[in-house]
């Protein structure tokens, strides 16, 4: 696999976000227009919200597998107090016909379909699998995945499809696994967007991911050698010491 392969161009979902109402609320409740790492300690603690509620949306023959969303679930419980629960809504969608997909256009898939909102106690998040390839892909390099909002995310599935399964390849539930829990380790606030580093660990060549090698929030993962690092493992690379310390002072486990 020669592909350099990206999990999410952050400073440029930053600046797309930056662009957003951040002030979008319901009711006294925190909207979902926010920046990426605002919802940070809402989504790790149980100070407002003692639920998490994901909202899936899928076109026809990407619905999610089982074991994605069974590892999406472990991995909230592993980082955030969610004592009244954690549910996975999984709904099938309609989206545009186009050959790829920006920002922009993922933003108005979610606006246009996004039914799942914060509720008393209840802090929802949207999770978009497209079926189509991140417009800005030049060459080897792609985009697997991104937060581009406080409590969205999108996946793109067909260049995940495109880059697992094979020989010398993860396998298709690992790696959708490693990009979605790097993209919500963001939302959390890693590293640096929101939930306050307790030790510098941010990698100065490469902002807003880790400096430690092993860690799943450290810039490599979105490359091709360390997705070739993951071959043959059961689950994602699990966050370093400092990164669940940072998890930690901000509100979770």
């Amino acid at each position: 696999m020669k592909n350099l392969i990206k999990l999410g161009l952050l400073a440029f979902v930053l600046s797309f976000s930056a662009c957003k109402k951040d002030d979008d609320s319901d009711g006294g409740l925190p909207g979902n227009n926010l920046n990426t790492g605002a919802s940070a300690r809402d989504i790790l603690s149980a100070d407002r919200f003692g639920k998490i509620t994901v909202e899936i949306q899928y076109p026809a023959g990407f619905a999610p597998d089982a074991g994605i969303i069974t590892n999406l679930k472990n991995f909230i419980s592993t980082y955030c107090h969610k004592p009244d629960g954690i549910e996975i809504v999984p709904v099938q969608i309609t989206t545009p016909a186009a050959e790829s997909y920006d920002f922009p256009d993922v933003r108005e898939i979610e606006k246009n379909n996004r039914t799942v909102f914060n509720k008393e106690n209840e802090l929802a998040l949207y999770l978009l699998f497209s079926d189509k390839e991140y417009s800005g892909n030049e060459g080897n390099q792609f985009t697997l995945g991104a937060a581009y909002q406080n409590t969205s995310t999108v996946i793109f599935m067909k260049t995940i499809r495109n880059n697992s399964g094979g020989f010398g390849q993860p396998s298709e539930v690992l790696l959708a696994s490693t990009v979605l829990q790097h993209e919500l380790g963001h939302l959390m606030g890693l590293v640096n967007l929101g939930a306050d580093m307790q030790q510098d660990h941010e990698d100065k060549e490469h902002e807003k991911h880790c400096n430690e090698k092993s860690c799943l929030m450290y810039w490599a993962v979105e490359t091709q050698a360390a997705m070739g690092n993951i071959v043959g493992m059961n689950t994602p690379p699990d966050l370093d010491a400092q990164c669940r310390a940072d998890i930690r002072a901000k509100g979770g486990k």
